[in-house]
């Protein structure tokens, strides 16, 4: 509390300074006063410095410097009745704060988490990815199962639309769209890159993960160690993908025809849109065998590696 007590009695002497500015303003800069004088009651005007001190002292009554003098002394008694309430704990602290101040903090140089959201991004961006995605059901006797999934796992809550909007002279959505410009939010879960990069992608989603710099034995013998690559199901995984990047022209052509036709229909325009929506059709079909395809040589390598 002496901060305070220090402030405060700052105060006070602020507010008689302020006293003796109203007092002597006129005075200091020779402002011209008026006055009545006592038989005429006309108005008289001086100059000169003697004059207005006079006229000055003879508006000052003892009542109004009373109160001046006593709003000037409050804070100051104020502040004395505070006094200083400096404890060990606060000087403590204190001093802690003051070292905290003068630690030297890492700054971080590479960018590793942005490093990640990019290459996240990127993969998930990318329809031909392939996430050999394992789960179970929730018995304890369930059957772990690994399924391939093109593109990436989407949250239920992600959609096209905001959900709230607020409307007043100028209607907003108070909702803002992520990165992916879909709006809500996706479940939690962590993820990272193998020591191949981009290419080697792994995310956690509601599982409990230890990880250390260093390996422990226990890890090795009682844990099993997911490092070696099966290179039979990635070289059919990487035939698939380009399966798949051929057929994406096709479907992303159609995916614009179709949007056209929907936005057509809104309109009423039923005759257009059914245009839009063959020439959608028509692109879907040329990418349909690429597809097919893909399907088919990711089963056979799936079965050709030993799985089910």
């Amino acid at each position: 509390m002496k901060d305070v007590s220090t402030l405060t009695i700052r105060c006070g002497i602020l507010n008689l300074c302020k006293f003796g500015f109203i007092l002597f303003c006129g005075v200091l800069r020779r402002k011209k006063f008026v006055f009545r004088t006592p038989h005429n009651n006309q108005p008289a005007f001086s100059h000169d410095l003697e004059v207005n001190t006079m006229f000055l002292c003879s508006r000052i009554t003892p009542r109004l410097l009373a109160f001046f003098l006593l709003l000037g002394m409050l804070p100051i008694a104020i502040a004395s009745c505070v006094g200083d309430s400096r404890t060990p704990q606060r000087d403590a602290m204190a001093t802690a704060e003051a070292a905290a101040a003068k630690n030297a903090i890492y700054t971080v140089k590479n960018d590793i988490e942005l490093t990640n959201y990019n290459r996240r991004q990127e993969i998930s961006d990318d329809p031909t990815t392939i996430i050999w995605t394992t789960s179970s059901f929730p018995n304890p006797s369930s059957p772990i199962f690994t399924v391939p999934v093109a593109g990436k796992l989407t949250s239920s809550n992600k959609r096209p639309y905001p959900t709230t909007k607020v409307s007043s002279e100028y209607s907003y959505n108070p909702e803002l769209p992520g990165p992916d410009r879909m709006y809500g939010s996706s479940g939690e879960y962590r993820y990272g890159f193998g020591p191949a990069g981009k290419s080697e992608y792994y995310e956690w989603y509601n599982m409990p993960t230890f990880g250390t710099t260093v390996p422990k034995v226990w890890q090795r013998q009682s844990t099993t160690m997911v490092i070696e690559t099966d290179q039979q199901m990635l070289d059919g995984q990487n035939r698939v993908r380009e399966l798949l990047r051929q057929a994406i022209p096709y479907t992303q052509k159609g995916d614009t025809y179709a949007a056209e036709a929907q936005r057509l229909l809104s309109e009423q325009k039923f005759d257009q849109a059914a245009v839009q929506s063959q020439l959608a059709d028509a692109e879907y079909a040329k990418a349909q065998p690429f597809m097919d395809e893909a399907q088919r040589l990711l089963e056979q390598t799936v079965i050709a590696a030993g799985g089910q």
